[in-house]
């Protein structure tokens, strides 16, 4: 709760991946417990950031998952692997479509701006940190990087939190991409001059 209400997890797959594998930790602690205490525990985490739909999404997931056990069985006892193992399967998952999106991305950027490199602006933190595999955005600039059609990338400082100049800036940095962190007021002369 606290680590999602606090922001130390954030980005919103990741905040959904956090609900899944809290609400296996709270099912492997309470594994005597009754479904009524599980659906207690999923509604309350829901609450530690209203407004995240993955967040809310996962936890009623979760809950399904929890009802299916216990209208079978009457326990809780394999509710905790059976959620890690969901909370795993979803990772994967989420990592295959992100690469189909970079992978479609790079075709499009082909087909519109021709063999590159680019020069790129992103905003925010879209990537392993904010989705716990490939990221979205940030996740088409790395695989953009990784087959040589990144010429730079310009990360706005993304306030009030600085999740570009912080976060998206390390990440970018750990794969060598060339970028530099600009600050919210240069996007529209990065546009209007054409240099991204």
């Amino acid at each position: 709760f606290k680590a999602i209400n606090l922001m130390v997890t954030r980005g919103a797959p990741l905040i959904g991946f956090s609900a899944i594998f809290g609400l296996s930790l709270y099912a492997r602690t309470n594994s005597d417990g009754s479904i009524e205490g599980f659906k207690e525990q999923a509604e309350y985490l829901s609450t530690s950031r209203p407004t995240a739909v993955n967040l809310k999404f996962e936890c009623d997931r979760c809950v399904k998952i929890a009802e299916e056990q216990w209208k079978n069985f009457g326990h809780l006892k394999d509710l905790a692997k059976k959620l890690s193992d969901f909370g795993l399967a979803q990772m994967k998952i989420l990592e295959a479509h992100n690469l189909k999106m970079a992978q479609d991305a790079e075709i499009e950027l082909t087909k519109k701006l021709g063999d590159g490199p680019y020069r790129i602006m992103t905003i925010c933190n879209t990537g392993k940190l904010a989705c716990g595999v490939q990221g979205t955005a940030l996740g088409v600039i790395s695989f953009l990087h990784s087959v040589g059609k990144v010429e730079h990338v310009y990360t706005s400082e993304t306030r009030p939190y600085l999740q570009g100049s912080r976060l998206s800036a390390f990440e970018l940095s750990k794969e060598d991409i060339p970028f530099s962190v600009v600050v919210e007021g240069a996007s529209s002369y990065l546009l209007e001059n054409k240099l991204v």
